[in-house]
This record gives structure tokens, C-alpha cells and sequence, in this order.
């Protein structure tokens, strides 16, 4: 027993030696230390009359920056480029760690060799959940005394956020400098006994405006949704107005509480109480770094309850009796299809949580800068071209599972004829008799290839088949795919502009720019959501009246786009009308229809 004892004493004083020693280690950072804000700081106070050089003139002039909150202290050293890093870094840790400094005696020193200047960081944090005070105590005078015993001519500036109170040296002094978020003073003179204390409370507000920033959009889309399923299955409601009132219950109140949460977000963002929230609870002064992953708990949580309601929802409003009609055989074919690509997404998860460690690897676990630097890409091309190679090594297999499309020589012929006189090239027309061809109405146009699915020609006559062939046809001719994607593309990047300039280093902390590029994603968000719309349905309903302007005939083209909904897997998709869909309702597009044939004098 005793030796059992002396054994596990022995471990944990050796695991408690190796995390005390990588405490104390300089390490190569993975992120940039002389960032955009750190070399402004020293830019900016200089022009409004600080005692700070524009530029460091000898390799022992170093710049010093220490940003203390109430539970966080960030202290940078900048150097000239012909200064090593971990030089710097060693002199710093020494600094912190081989005298009485209370508030960096447990802060990990790294260092980067960036490119305007080499670098040297010490981070302490003491962030507590739930609290509500807290003090962070500096001895900024043993940290420019100390620097300089280094052999160093150190130019130091003290940032104390304007939410926080100081006391410098036992009193209060005025600050050199106020600026927007943080106060400034120099303190590159202080004596040796000099201490910065800094005290921060905690606004009783804060955890609940947290609360809304981080849940009003989640809790509204979640109950949305589950008031749209209650909905649904309320059968004391008409089965029409059923349809109509679950796409309404299911989009609108996300959508809603999307647009009252942005102007809400906007201004949260930049109020005191998330600055002291997340400087007392995560101990440090980075929004992006502590509630940004934590937005992502609303997305989580409807991942988490969607795939049950869309269970649900086949089951409220799907049609059932298609596959009630389909023999034995094409039903043994659809249970193989599912299982083979069942078998198929279980091997593509394995390089798909593989390739997001490596990428979380690269933000969380400390390594060599230069390795840091590449992971992110590694992982992402294992992610996505692990996936991708084990779909292409499988898909002999899924072929083999899967009857292929068929040539109809009479079908052909008559189509080919049709989509020639549209002025659309087809050079192949296949019939799909698989499972989903047999199950699902569908007519696809890729490369010159027309398929159409058997299920497609056993619901419409030879009349309504030539109508929604010739409308796919049209509707390629008259918007490509391509031009679509022009459309797309520069909304997404707008969406992502605000990352995008941080990436390249043209981020701009300047008012009103950055409140105009904190708008952009939210704006081009709401074109995604309802001006994209609005193209897609006025493009879809033009390619309708070309297509009858060419066949002419205005009940065969109802009678498609009526059998199409009526047989289609989920009829209320088709019947009602979807909120933010790029797709009308069954009756406006007949109405539509009505309305062009009355102007080409159809009867």
C-alpha cells in the first residue's frame, strides 16, 4: 500500500513538473503578435502627443504594450527584425517569472518573428464563470526596470479598458490619453515599486443581455418550428390550410427574430457590459474568441431538432402512395441503394472529423508557427478530399446496387426534335428506371444529357411531357446555371467581408468604417434571403411563358405542373406557398400561365 501510495505521489509531482515547466517555456506562436492594433497603438499615440519614437532606432529599443483588465493581462514586446523573437520572449519570461510580479508570474511567453517586427507575448488570464469583481495587480515598474537590467530601452504604454478603475501606485491618476475602448498612459519612466491595480464590476445586466444576444434567435426559430409541427398535425384545420400555416410557423419566426436580433447584436457588441462580461468570466478582451463559438449553439440545436421534424413532417405530409404502388424488386433496390450509401457516409465521417482536428488542432494545441501556418489547409483538403476519394472508390459499388438509365429510341427521337426547335443542343436522352426514377418526378439537363425519370412519363401524357422538358431546356438556355453563380458568389463573399479584411490586414477600427462593414454581412445576408428569392421565382415563371409561347398549348402545360405537385414526394412543397422560396405556389404559376396565355390569344 505504501509503495502504491509513494507511486502515485511520484506521478503527480512528475505531471505537475512537465505543466510547470511548459508554464514557464517559451514557445513559437501561431498567431501574429505585432497584429494591425498593436502597431496602431503605438502610430496613433504618438501623433496625438505621446512621448513615443516613430520608429525603434537601435535593436535595444523595443516597444511595450500591457492591456490589463480586471482578470486579463497582455503584455507585447516589439522589437526590430534583426532582433530574435525568442530572444525577446526569454528576456520577457525572465522578467515575469524570476521576480516578484504577481499579475504575469503565470502567463505562457511566445514569440513570433512577424514581419514589420519580431515579437514577444505574455498572456495571464484569472477569467472566472459567474463572477461578478475582480482585480488584476502589475508591477509595470519591475517590468521596465526589468527589461532594461535585459539590456533593453524599453517605450512602454498601459491600456486599462474605460469600464475598469485604476490605481496607479496606491492613487488615481488622470490618464495621458482617452480613447474609445481603453485608456492610455506612458509608462516607460515608472520606478521600480510601481503598481498597476486594476478593479472591475460586473453591470447586473450583463448576464441576461448575454443571454438575449446569444438565444433570442435559437428560442425563437425552436419554438417556430415546434409550433409549426403542432400545427401540422392539428386535424381540426383544413389539410390546405394546414399546409399554408406550417411553412409560415416554420420560416417566419427565425427569419423574424434574425431581423430584430441584427440591429440588437449591433449595438450590444459595443456596449460596456459585454466588455466587462467577457474580461471577468473568459479573461480577455476578445469578442470573437469567447461568444463567437458559443452563437453557434442556436445552429447546434437546430441541427440537433430538424432531422426529427423532417421525419415528422414526411409523415404529416408526404406521399406514401407511390411507394405503395412499386413492385417488390424496385423496393429491395431502394433498401440496397440506402444501405450502400449509408456504408458510404460512414467511411467519409472518418476523414471528416480527422481533417476538422487537425484544423482545431491549429488553434488549441501549442506548436512551431511554421506548422500552425499550414494546418488549417491540410485539414481541410483531407476533410474534403477524403470524402470525396472514398465516394469515387465506392461508386462502382453504388452503380452496381442501381439500375442505369435506359435509351428509348421512340421517346428520343420525339424529344431531341422538340428540344432542336427550342434551340437548346441535346445530343443523349436517358430514362432513369432506378429506384428514385421509379418514386421521384424529375427531368435533369447536364452536359447535352437529357434524363427523365420513368416516374416523369408515367404521370404526364406525350403533351405535358414535351411542356416540362422543353421548360427545363428554356430555362437553362435563358439562365445558365453560370450567371446564376455570378449572382451568388459576390453576395457570399459580402457575407464573409468583415473576416476577409481581418485575413489580408485591411480591417479598419475607425468610425463610422466599421460600423458600415459590421452592417454588410447582415445586408447581404437579407438579399440571399429575399432578393435572390424574387430572381429565382421571376426567372422560373418567364421560363413557363416562353415554354407555352412555344408549345401552345395551355391546358397541357396546367395539367404538368398539376400532376407534378400532385404526385410529387411531399405534395405541400408544390401546393403551398413556401416563405423565402425561390419557387411560387402552384396557383400562382397556373394564374401566371392563364395570364401569358391570354396575351399570346391562346384558348
Amino acid at each position: 500500500m505504501l509503495r502504491r501510495a509513494l507511486g502515485i505521489v511520484l506521478c503527480l509531482w512528475w505531471v505537475a513538473s512537465v505543466v510547470h515547466a511548459q508554464t514557464h517555456a517559451v514557445v513559437e506562436s501561431q498567431q501574429t503578435i505585432a497584429d494591425r492594433k498593436t502597431r496602431g497603438a503605438f502610430e496613433r499615440l504618438g501623433e496625438r502627443g505621446l512621448r513615443l519614437p516613430d520608429t525603434l532606432a537601435t535593436d535595444q529599443d523595443v516597444y511595450v504594450l500591457v492591456r490589463q483588465g480586471g482578470a486579463y493581462t497582455d503584455v507585447r514586446v516589439l522589437g526590430r527584425t534583426s532582433v530574435p523573437a525568442k530572444k525577446l520572449a526569454e528576456a520577457l519570461s525572465q522578467v515575469a517569472h524570476t521576480t516578484k510580479n504577481e499579475g504575469l508570474d503565470q502567463g505562457q511567453v511566445t514569440y513570433a518573428d512577424d514581419d514589420e517586427f519580431h515579437a514577444a507575448q505574455l498572456h495571464s488570464t484569472q477569467g472566472k464563470l459567474g463572477a461578478t469583481t475582480a482585480e488584476s495587480t502589475v508591477s509595470v515598474g519591475v517590468l521596465v526596470r526589468g527589461l532594461e537590467q535585459a539590456g533593453y530601452k524599453p517605450h512602454a504604454l498601459l491600456a486599462v479598458p474605460r469600464y475598469a478603475q485604476l490605481r496607479l501606485g496606491g492613487t488615481e491618476r488622470k490618464p495621458d490619453i482617452t480613447g474609445e475602448k481603453f485608456l492610455w498612459w506612458d509608462i516607460s519612466q515608472e520606478p521600480l515599486e510601481r503598481e498597476a491595480r486594476v478593479t472591475v464590476a460586473l453591470d447586473p445586466l450583463a448576464p441576461a443581455l448575454v443571454a438575449g444576444f446569444l438565444l433570442f434567435v435559437p428560442v425563437i426559430g425552436i419554438l417556430g418550428l415546434l409550433s409549426a409541427l403542432w400545427v401540422g398535425q392539428a386535424s381540426h384545420i383544413p389539410l390546405e390550410r394546414r399546409r399554408s400555416l406550417y411553412m409560415k410557423f416554420a420560416v417566419y419566426p427565425t427569419v423574424g427574430g434574425i431581423a430584430l436580433h441584427v440591429p440588437f447584436a449591433l449595438w450590444f457588441i459595443r456596449t460596456t457590459q459585454i466588455q466587462q462580461l467577457i474580461d471577468l468570466w473568459f479573461g480577455t478582451n476578445s469578442l470573437s474568441g469567447t461568444l463567437g463559438p458559443l452563437l453557434m449553439i442556436g445552429p447546434l440545436s437546430m441541427m440537433f431538432i430538424l432531422p426529427f421534424a423532417n421525419k415528422r413532417e414526411k409523415q404529416l405530409f408526404g406521399n406514401d402512395d407511390i411507394k405503395a404502388e412499386l413492385p417488390p424488386e424496385v423496393v429491395a433496390e431502394a433498401e440496397r441503394v440506402k444501405e450502400v450509401r449509408m456504408r458510404i457516409f460512414r467511411l467519409s465521417l472518418i476523414p471528416m472529423v480527422l481533417g476538422l482536428a487537425i484544423i482545431l488542432s491549429s488553434q488549441f494545441i501549442p506548436m512551431p508557427r511554421s506548422v500552425a501556418r499550414y494546418l488549417p489547409m491540410i485539414g481541410l483538403v483531407i476533410l474534403k478530399g477524403g470524402s470525396l476519394l472514398i465516394q469515387y472508390l465506392h461508386r462502382d459499388q453504388l452503380k452496381s446496387v442501381t439500375t442505369p438509365p435506359v435509351e428509348d429510341g421512340v421517346l428520343s427521337e420525339r424529344l431531341l426534335r422538340l428540344t432542336s426547335a427550342g434551340g437548346v443542343p441535346v445530343r443523349e436522352v436517358l430514362v432513369d428506371q432506378s429506384a428514385t426514377g421509379r418514386t421521384t418526378p424529375t427531368v435533369t439537363l447536364l452536359s447535352g444529357k437529357l434524363t427523365v425519370s420513368q416516374r416523369l412519363r408515367d404521370i404526364l401524357t406525350a403533351e405535358q411531357l414535351d411542356f416540362i422538358v422543353l421548360r427545363e431546356a428554356v430555362a437553362q438556355k435563358s439562365s445558365p446555371p453560370a450567371r446564376m453563380l455570378l449572382l451568388v458568389l459576390p453576395i457570399s463573399f459580402l457575407v464573409v467581408l468583415p473576416f476577409q479584411l481581418r485575413l489580408f490586414g485591411l480591417g479598419s477600427t475607425v468610425e463610422p468604417w466599421r460600423t458600415v462593414v459590421s452592417t454588410v454581412p447582415f445586408l447581404a445576408l437579407g438579399a440571399l434571403f429575399f432578393v435572390l428569392p424574387q430572381v429565382q421565382r421571376k426567372k422560373l415563371l418567364e421560363a413557363d411563358r416562353l415554354t407555352l409561347a412555344q408549345t401552345r398549348n395551355l391546358r397541357a402545360a396546367e395539367g404538368a405542373l398539376t400532376a407534378l405537385a400532385a404526385n410529387s414526394p411531399m405534395p405541400y412543397l408544390e401546393e403551398a406557398p413556401i416563405p423565402l422560396s425561390g419557387k411560387p405556389a402552384l396557383e400562382k404559376r397556373l394564374a401566371a400561365l392563364r395570364q401569358a396565355a391570354s396575351a399570346l390569344d391562346l384558348r
